[in-house]
């Protein structure tokens, strides 16, 4: 069976991340779908909760008790605080209904408030436990599906070598970089780009700059990749 080992130095995600993005693009599609998927979910449960821990009692302030589930829609407010705030401002309350009174007591309390939106709310209050529920069935599925494609497809040539060479080039040169190559006479810079693992060849990207600039794409193996670091004149692929 194929064991997936890379050395745990420097950013040890962004490397996982790059070897499975390049072996398996379908595991991070996967992979996207399940944290997209999560994070929408638990910042819906998050809003909710908030909304019910913090928002429920906001009419509080004011003397009212919310009835058991009635957030921010069923409350009771006691017979005395009404006559208090009746004997508060008789001037103004004087000849008003209930309903009226409690009109101009709450709306001052609400402009005075703070109600956040829920978008505002949502990247403050995700809900772990959400995301840990759908991320980690989501990913348990991608993971069952991404190793039966690497035991059971033919599609990959040789997987223990790909590993070889991908912490090869890692190791020795890196990714996504561009490095000189000392026996070239015209400063040819190279980078690799990928290890396409249907053959283990290497993907690189050569680029010579100046009044000669030149720009091409290759694809060679491991052993071609050494030859030409040793002995560039012999593989000049911009040899005019």
């Amino acid at each position: 069976m194929f064991a997936l080992k890379i050395k745990s130095e420097g950013n040890c995600e962004a490397k996982i991340g790059s070897f499975l993005r390049d072996i398996d693009e379908r595991f991070v599609e996967d992979f996207s779908y399940a944290y997209s998927s999560a994070m929408d979910e638990a910042m819906k449960q998050g809003v909710r909760k908030a909304v019910k821990d913090d928002l429920c009692n906001f009419y509080s302030g004011v003397g009212f008790e919310q009835i058991e589930d009635g957030c921010l829609s069923n409350y009771r407010i006691s017979i005395d605080k009404l006559i208090e705030y009746y004997e508060e401002n008789l001037e103004s309350f004087s000849g008003l209904t209930i309903d009226q009174m409690l009109k101009d007591v709450l709306v001052p309390n609400l402009v005075s408030g703070y109600l956040p939106e829920p978008r505002e709310m949502a990247y403050e209050h995700e809900d772990e436990e959400t995301f840990d529920y759908h991320f980690n069935d989501d990913m348990d599925r991608a993971l069952d599906n991404f190793l039966e494609r690497i035991e059971d497809s033919e599609e990959y040539a040789d997987l223990e070598q790909y590993q070889a060479f991908y912490t090869y080039i890692t190791n020795k040169y890196g990714f996504g970089e561009w490095k000189s190559i000392p026996t070239s006479n015209d400063g040819t810079l190279i980078k690799f780009v990928k290890i396409d693992p249907t053959d283990n060849r290497i993907e690189f990207e050569l680029m010579r700059r100046g009044e000669n600039y030149g720009f091409k794409k290759g694809k060679a193996k491991l052993s071609t990749i050494q030859n030409m670091f040793s002995n560039y004149q012999l593989f000049d692929l911009f040899d005019d």
